[in-house]
């Protein structure tokens, strides 16, 4: 008899947890927006004045790399989860794809909003320590000859691809730059 009363035991709290489960709960916090909270503060690392002006550039750059990954990988499953199911809701926290997407571009334009204020700030301290970051637009002629002569000429690393209307789009690879131009005819011609 013991045993008997251990499985219906047990049958009722794997039920009520199941019940749990399909309910949107307050007390689970999303994936995606828990992932962007980590971020915040790696990003506060990089704010905080106290933390020494080299170790806060990585930070942000730390965070740059985290936030451009999430939109590479994460940001893009949510977009595709949007458009092929966009009732499916999430089951911790219920809420649907496009809520989440709203959230994530809310909380990731106040991120870049501290973000420019981060960089604009390490920036001034960098040239105040005899650090300056060149805008290539602007360096002289000099500079220009030695940066060609170390890191090549660009253009020989130029892949140009047609891509037809009716041709699935190539493979794109991660952390590559990537230039795409729309070609079309106007009315006039």
């Amino acid at each position: 008899m013991p045993t008997k009363g251990k499985k219906n035991e047990t049958k009722s709290v794997s039920k009520s947890t199941s019940a749990k489960a399909q309910k949107p709960d307050k007390t689970y916090i999303n994936r995606e927006l828990s992932w962007l909270a980590f971020n915040q503060r790696v990003l506060l690392e990089a704010a905080d004045k106290s933390v020494p002006l080299l170790e806060r550039l990585k930070f942000l750059m730390i965070f740059q790399s985290n936030q451009e990954e999430f939109f590479r990988v994460r940001m893009g499953i949510l977009m595709h989860r949007a458009l092929l199911e966009p009732e499916n809701c999430d089951p911790l926290t219920g809420l649907r794809p496009d809520e989440q997407i709203r959230e994530i571009l809310k909380i990731t334009r106040e991120q870049q909003t501290l973000t420019e204020s981060v960089w604009k700030g390490i920036r001034e301290e960098l040239k105040a320590n005899g650090i300056e970051v060149l805008d290539f637009k602007k360096i002289s002629k000099v500079d220009d000859l030695m940066s060609k002569k170390l890191f090549g000429d660009m253009k020989n690393s130029i892949v140009p691809t047609i891509l037809d209307i009716n041709q699935p789009l190539p493979f794109l690879w991660g952390e590559e730059s990537y230039i795409v131009a729309f070609l079309g005819r106007t009315t006039e011609q």
